[in-house]
């Protein structure tokens, strides 16, 4: 797998929008939407709560079915 993938409903599901390595501000149709994320291996994603990267931060270095409880939707 060489992008990560970011899924509007828990457990990898709903709509999803897959990323290369980058720095990204979601489109308005995806953004606060996230519920979780497949992670490729050797891979850390950052996700912000703020859209200038800024707010509550969250690291995952592997596959997240709920992000519930840290920065969901």
């Amino acid at each position: 797998m060489s992008e990560a993938v970011f899924f509007s409903e828990p457990n990898h599901q709903g709509k999803s929008k897959a990323l290369s390595p980058g720095r990204y501000v979601l489109a308005e149709d995806f953004n606060d939407t996230i519920s979780s994320v497949r992670v490729p291996a050797g891979w850390t994603v950052t996700l912000f709560d703020g859209r200038d990267f800024d707010g509550e931060m969250v690291e995952l270095t592997s596959d997240a079915p709920s992000l519930d409880g840290r920065i969901n939707d």
